[in-house]
């Protein structure tokens, strides 16, 4: 659907985006980009900080999926609960 790229971004250190690449199966030689966000700076940005820490969490980052066309956000698709707007499918659907 012409894709050019796909990323992965979470609130966690480089260290452990690394080892979650390494360890999931589905990751390996799938050409997803995995990227740490370690200090929530571009998850804040972006206004996705989910407050987690009641959860002993601390500040993670909502579900989201966007298509970026040339720098230009064309759909961005939040979250709140569940996996439904930002699914794979959902994101397709929008291609």
């Amino acid at each position: 659907k012409g894709v050019n790229e796909i990323f992965c971004l979470s609130v966690n250190d480089r260290f452990v985006m690394r080892a979650w690449g390494d360890n999931t199966p589905e990751f390996k030689n799938s050409g997803i980009k995995l990227i740490a966000d370690g200090n929530g700076e571009y998850t804040q940005a972006l206004g996705q900080v989910k407050d987690a820490t009641g959860s002993r969490l601390g500040l993670r980052s909502n579900r989201y999926a966007a298509i970026i066309e040339k720098g230009v956000i064309k759909a961005f698709n939040v979250d709140s609960k569940g996996l439904v707007d930002s699914s794979a499918e959902a994101i397709l659907a929008l291609l």
